[in-house]
């Protein structure tokens, strides 16, 4: 059982929304992340599904999602605007109910926002709620990370945007999302926090005709699937090991310290005697599971929590070590 989803840049074209439309009803489509719908007096049209935009600011609205009446829908009015748009959906699986945030962006060409302010605040709202995120967008930007044929400036910020927030790019191969008579590029991109990522499955390009300058891309999002998940257990970490394999490995610390430079390599150092020493007195363990059981699983397991406790403590109990070692120099 899962979610199949669709996401097009309609080029406001009355005919690429018809397309659109006809295709959701027939193959009984669920999500449909849509830029530049078609307009009419700035209401959306030629649409049949149930719509989620931002109606209420001045000018047209570039960004919508048309969604199945099925599915349980929270829009969220705080991080829609006429270029972006979210809601949360509710999910009713076999293990109980199970909430993600969908997001349909629009990222202007000529924006000078090359922090992507907006997409920052909506992913920043995922983090704090605890919610995993999908995001379609039209980010008319060049990469060869997602298969452009050359990068540009956009490129290179939005790269950095997508590494800073730890999204995964679900685009696979490089077949163009944008064709026209002169040229043809990969502009359209499908984001996911991590976990949600591995649930989605089958991402393509659709050689369907879509009457816009812009291809269908298609995507299943499953919801029962078995999902791997490698984790560390804390609770069943050796400690007697791991205090005898640190004491060992301690010793091959540098600790001359003479400056900055030697003080970083010290604490580089340290911290992955920390880490090596944890992960081999707790080695990992691989589960099999739905969504819903290996989030729980997730959410129980303090791994980088364990590790940030043992380095802050041996912080603490090497201060002795580091103060006889230290040699300064002029």
């Amino acid at each position: 059982m899962g979610l199949r989803c669709i996401q097009i840049n309609l080029q406001h074209a009355k005919a690429a929304s018809a397309v659109l439309s006809h295709r959701f009803n027939k193959e009984h489509l669920d999500i449909a992340f849509i830029q530049e719908p078609y307009i009419v007096k700035d209401q959306i049209k030629g649409l049949s599904g149930e719509l989620i935009y931002d109606s209420s600011s001045e000018g047209r609205p570039r960004a919508c999602i048309m969604i199945n009446k099925s599915i349980i829908t929270i829009p969220i009015p705080q991080y829609t605007n006429k270029d972006m748009v979210a809601a949360i959906i509710q999910l009713q699986t076999s293990e109980g109910r199970s909430e993600a945030v969908i997001c349909s962006a629009y990222l202007a060409g000529d924006s000078a926002d090359l922090s992507f302010t907006p997409l920052q605040d909506l992913i920043d709202y995922c983090g704090r709620t605890g919610r995993q995120i999908i995001i379609s967008c039209d980010a008319n930007a060049h990469h060869t990370v997602w298969g452009s044929s050359n990068i540009n400036k956009r490129g290179e910020y939005l790269l950095e945007f997508i590494f800073k927030n730890n999204l995964e790019i679900l685009n696979y191969g490089n077949s163009p999302t944008f064709m026209n008579r002169i040229r043809e590029e990969v502009l359209d991109l499908t984001l996911s926090t991590s976990f949600i990522g591995n649930a989605i499955q089958n991402w393509h390009v659709s050689t369907e005709t879509s009457m816009s300058d812009h291809r269908q891309i298609c995507f299943d999002k499953c919801i029962e699937s078995k999902l791997p998940l490698t984790y560390r257990q804390p609770r069943a970490t050796n400690w007697d090991d791991y205090c005898l394999e640190i004491s060992q490995m301690i010793r091959n610390c540098p600790n001359s310290i003479r400056d900055i430079d030697s003080l970083e390599i010290s604490c580089n150092s340290l911290n992955a005697t920390i880490t090596t020493g944890y992960h081999n007195a707790c080695p990992e363990k691989t589960k099999s599971g739905t969504m819903v059981e290996c989030q729980a699983l997730k959410a129980k397991n303090a791994d980088q929590k364990t590790i940030q406790q043992s380095q802050a403590q041996w912080r603490l109990d090497l201060i002795p070590h580091f103060s006889n070692q230290l040699q300064y120099r002029d």
